[in-house]
C-alpha cells in the first residue's frame, strides 16, 4: 500500500515537473517569439523606409533622366539633320525643348543628391559631365543662330554635336544607368531582408503552434491523471477507511482479549489470596492457595511477555544476537523438559537427532530456544494422554559455506485442527473453538510470535494438522557453523560447568541490594535470607556508591542493582562504581542487573555499563539461585563445585538442571503453556 501509495506521489511530482518546465519553456519561446517579430517588423519597416527614402526615388529620378536624355538625343538629331540650320523658327523650338529637358534633368539630379545620406563620386560626376553638357548645348544651340562670320554651316553643326554633344549624353545615359541599377540591387536587397524576416516569423510561428499544441496534450493528460489520482486517491482513502475499522475492530478485540486473560489470573490471585488470609491458621490449605497464586501469576507474566513480544516484534525492535551454541545441549534441554511433566500427563516423549554433523553454531540461543519451547508446549498442551509427541532435528549441507540448513519438526498425535484454522494460526489472537481448547488457557499469540522469530532468522515455517489426527510443525532456517578453534558461549559451559540453581545448599557472601521500591527491597531481601546470604540495602545510586566507598576491601561479594532509580539510575552508578573501584585498584564486584526494564536493548545497555549479568524482574526464583550459584560460594563447595565439577558434580547438576526444568514447565503446563521464557502458542 505504502509503495503504491509512493508510486503515485513520484508520478504526480514528475508530472508537475514536466508541466512545470512545458510552461517555462512555452514562456520563454513566447518572448522570443516577441522578439523576432518586434525585430522582424523593425527590419521590414527600416527597409521600407530605406526604400521610400532612397532607392525608390532615385530609380524613379533616373528614369524620368533617362527619358529626357533620349528626348536630348532626338532634338540634336532633328536640328542636326534639317536643312533648316540657321532657320529661326526652327532654332526657337529647339532652343525651347532643350531649355525644358535640362531644366526636367537638372530637377531630377536634385531629387536623386537629396535621395541619398551623403554624395557618391558617381553622382558627382553625373553632376559635372551634365554641366558640361548643358555649356555644350548652349554653344550647338549658338551655332544654329549664328557666330561672328554669321550662321555655321550644316557640316559644322553636325560635326560638333557627333563629337562634342552624343558622346557626352551616351556617357550620361550610361551613369544613369548604372544609377538604376543600383536603385534597383537596393531595391531586391529589401526584398531579401523582408523575406528573412518573414521566414523567421513564420518559423516561430509553426514553433510556437506546435509548442501549443503540445501543451493543450499535455493539459489533457494531465487532467486525465488527475481524474486518475483522485480515483485512486478515492480508493486509497476508502481502503484507509476499512483498514481503520479493521484496526478499530482488532483494537476492541485485543482489548476484550486482554480484558478476559488478564482478569482470569487476577481474579485467581484475589480469590486466592482471599482463602488464604481467611484459612491462615491451615498450614496445607494456604500452601495450596500460595502454590496455585505462583501458577497465576507465572501465567500472567506469560501474558504480558508474550504482548510485549508481539509489540517489539510489530516495531522492528527486535534483533537477534549472534553467538555460539551447542545444538546437543539444546536437544537435552528439550528433552529433559519432555520427561519432567508430571505423572498426569505422561506421553511418550523423545527428542530425535539427526545427521547432526556440527554441533557448535552461530545464532540467537534464546530466540530458538523460545520457539522450539513454544511449538513443544502446543504438542504438550494439545495432545491427550497416552499419544506420542517428538521433536526431530536433523542438519543438511546448505548451499552457503560455512552454514548447514537445520531443520526442526515437532510432531504430535493429539487433538489436531481444522484446515480453515490452519490458514489463520499465525494471526494474533486466534483460538480455534472446541470443547478441549475452551478449557485451555492460552493467548493465542504464541505462533505469531514464533512466526515472525522464525522470520527473522531468514526461516520457513509450515503447518501441516489433520482435526482428531495430530499436527506437525516444521521450521527451516540456516545456521554458521563455529569455527573449529571457537570456544562456547560463556565460560561456565567452557569450563564443564552449568549453574542449575544451589541443589539444596546454602550460599555464603554479603549481597548489596540497590532498590527504591520498599516492598521489592523487602522480597529480594527474603529471598537472599532465606538462601543464607547477608544482606545489606541501598535506596538509590548514590546510597549504592556512598556504601561501596565506605565498605573495606571483599565486604560486597555481590550487588544486585535496579536500572530505574531517582537521583542516579542503575547505568550511571555501575559506571561510578567501577570507576571507584579501579582508581583505588581495588578488586571489581560482580554486579547484576535486576530491573523491570525486560528489553534486549535494557540488557545491551546494562552489559555495556559494566555490569556482569540480567535479571528481570519479577523474580525467576530458579534464576536468582543460578546467579548466586555463579558468584558466590554455596555450602560445601570443594570438589563437586557450585558448578558440579567431577562425577559427583555432573550428577548434581544433572539431578538440579532436571529438578529446574521440572519447576519451569509445570509453571508453564499452569500458564496455558506460555509460560517464560518461551511463551505458548494458541492452537
Amino acid at each position: 500500500m505504502q509503495a503504491k501509495e509512493g508510486a503515485q506521489k513520484k508520478e504526480e511530482r514528475r508530472l508537475k515537473w514536466l508541466v512545470r518546465t512545458s510552461a517555462a519553456i512555452v514562456c520563454v519561446l513566447l518572448v522570443i517569439f516577441f522578439a523576432v517579430v518586434i525585430r522582424s517588423a523593425s527590419v521590414i519597416k527600416g527597409e521600407v523606409e530605406h526604400v521610400k527614402d532612397g532607392p525608390y526615388p532615385m530609380s524613379v529620378a533616373a528614369g524620368h533622366i533617362e527619358t529626357n536624355l533620349f528626348k536630348l538625343e532626338a532634338v540634336i538629331e532633328h536640328m542636326t539633320t534639317t536643312r533648316l540650320v540657321g532657320d529661326a523658327e526652327n532654332n526657337v523650338i529647339g532652343e525651347a525643348a532643350i531649355d525644358t529637358i535640362e531644366t526636367q534633368v537638372q530637377a531630377q539630379i536634385d531629387i536623386i543628391c537629396g535621395s541619398i545620406t551623403h554624395t557618391t563620386e558617381r553622382i558627382e560626376q553625373f553632376q559635372k559631365d551634365y554641366d558640361l553638357l548643358t555649356k555644350r548645348l548652349s554653344v550647338f544651340t549658338t551655332m544654329c543662330w549664328h557666330n561672328e562670320s554669321g550662321p555655321a554651316s550644316y557640316e559644322q553643326v553636325r560635326a560638333y554635336a557627333e563629337d562634342y554633344l552624343s558622346p557626352l549624353v551616351s556617357s550620361l545615359e550610361n551613369a544613369n544607368q548604372k544609377m538604376l541599377d543600383q536603385a534597383t540591387d537596393e531595391v531586391n536587397a529589401m526584398y531579401d531582408h523582408v523575406n528573412e524576416a518573414i521566414a523567421t516569423m513564420l518559423v516561430f510561428s509553426m514553433i510556437m503552434l506546435i509548442s501549443v499544441i503540445v501543451m493543450i496534450v499535455i493539459y489533457m493528460v494531465m487532467i486525465n491523471l488527475k481524474t486518475r489520482f483522485e480515483n485512486q486517491l478515492r480508493e486509497t482513502l476508502n481502503h484507509a477507511t476499512i483498514v481503520a475499522n479493521e484496526a478499530n475492530e482488532a483494537k476492541s478485540a485485543f482489548l476484550a482479549n486482554m480484558s478476559h486473560d488478564i482478569r482470569t489470573p487476577m481474579n485467581a490471585i484475589v480469590g486466592l489470596t482471599t482463602i488464604a488470609s481467611e484459612n491462615i491458621d491451615d498450614s496445607l490449605r494456604v500452601k495450596q492457595c500460595l502454590t496455585r497464586i505462583a501458577t497465576s501469576s507465572q501465567h500472567l507474566l506469560s501474558l504480558i511477555n508474550d504482548v510485549l513480544d508481539m509489540n517489539k516484534i510489530e516495531s522492528g525492535k527486535v534483533v537477534l544476537t549472534q553467538e555460539e551454541f551447542s545444538i546437543k545441549e539444546l536437544a537435552d534441554e528439550i528433552d529433559t523438559i519432555f520427561r519432567s511433566q508430571p505423572a498426569a500427563r505422561q506421553r511418550n516423549k523423545e527428542v530425535v537427532l539427526e545427521n547432526v554433523e556440527h554441533d557448535i553454531l552461530v545464532g540467537d540461543m534464546m530466540r530458538l530456544r523460545q520457539i522450539l519451547l513454544n511449538l513443544t508446549s502446543n504438542a504438550l498442551k494439545y495432545t491427550n494422554d497416552g499419544d506420542v509427541t517428538r521433536m526431530i532435528i536433523r542438519q543438511q549441507p546448505s548451499a552457503r559455506p560455512g552454514h548447514v540448513l537445520v531443520t526442526f519438526v515437532v510432531e504430535d498425535t493429539g487433538i489436531g485442527m481444522k484446515r480453515e484454522f490452519v490458514e489463520r494460526i499465525f494471526e494474533p489472537f486466534e483460538r480455534e473453538r472446541n470443547d478441549f481448547i475452551n478449557f485451555t488457557e492460552g493467548t493465542g499469540l504464541g505462533m505469531a510470535i514464533t512466526k515472525n522469530l522464525v522470520e527473522l532468522m531468514d526461516g520457513t515455517i509450515k503447518v501441516d494438522s489433520e482435526l482428531g489426527k495430530g499436527t506437525t510443525v516444521t521450521i527451516q532456517a540456516e545456521f554458521a557453523v563455529a569455527p573449529e578453534n571457537s570456544v562456547r558461549r560463556e565460560k561456565v559451559v567452557r569450563e564443564g560447568k552449568v549453574p542449575v540453581g544451589l541443589l539444596g545448599k546454602r550460599v555464603r557472601g554479603n549481597v548489596l541490594i540497590v532498590e527504591d521500591n520498599e516492598i521489592n527491597m523487602e522480597i529480594a531481601t527474603q529471598l537472599l535470607q532465606s538462601r543464607g546470604a547477608t544482606v545489606d540495602g541501598a535506596t538509590d545510586g548514590i546510597d549504592a556508591l556512598a556504601k561501596v566507598s565506605d565498605s573495606k576491601e571483599g565486604q560486597y561479594d555481590l550487588i544486585f542493582m535496579d536500572m530505574q532509580m531517582p537521583k542516579m539510575n542503575g547505568i550511571e552508578a555501575t559506571r561510578a562504581i567501577r570507576k571507584f573501584l579501579s582508581d583505588h585498584a581495588r578488586t571489581q564486584i560482580p554486579i547484576v542487573a535486576m530491573t523491570a526494564n525486560a528489553f534486549d536493548s535494557d540488557r545491551e545497555r546494562a552489559l555495556e555499563a559494566g555490569m556482569d549479568d540480567f535479571m528481570a524482574k519479577p523474580i525467576n526464583i530458579r534464576q536468582l539461585e543460578e546467579m548466586l550459584a555463579r558468584y558466590l560460594e554455596c555450602e560445601g563447595d570443594g570438589d563437586a563445585g557450585a558448578g558440579g565439577e567431577g562425577a559427583a558434580g555432573e550428577a548434581a547438576a544433572g539431578e538440579g538442571k532436571a529438578a529446574a526444568v521440572e519447576g519451569e514447565v509445570a509453571a508453564g503446563e499452569a500458564a496455558g503453556g506460555e509460560g517464560s521464557p518461551a511463551e505458548g502458542s494458541a492452537r
